[in-house]
């Protein structure tokens, strides 16, 4: 049993650290185009974006 919360750890902290990453990417890509936007509620708005997409593939996954 340990060993599979061992592997739901690692996959939370893969997916935050995804989610902030990509999220930074995108923030700053749409910075690139627009630059009167503000970057860091870009990057919040992407990071909540790329996680609960993550996570509803993550519980469509492990339903079946």
């Amino acid at each position: 049993m340990d060993g599979v919360l061992a592997v739901y750890a690692a996959a939370v902290v893969l997916w935050l650290a995804a989610s902030i990453g990509g999220g930074a990417a995108l923030a700053f890509i749409a910075r690139r185009q627009n630059p009167v936007l503000p970057f860091r509620r870009m990057w919040l708005f992407y990071s909540a974006l790329l996680a609960f997409a993550v996570a509803g593939f993550m519980a469509i996954a492990l339903r079946h």
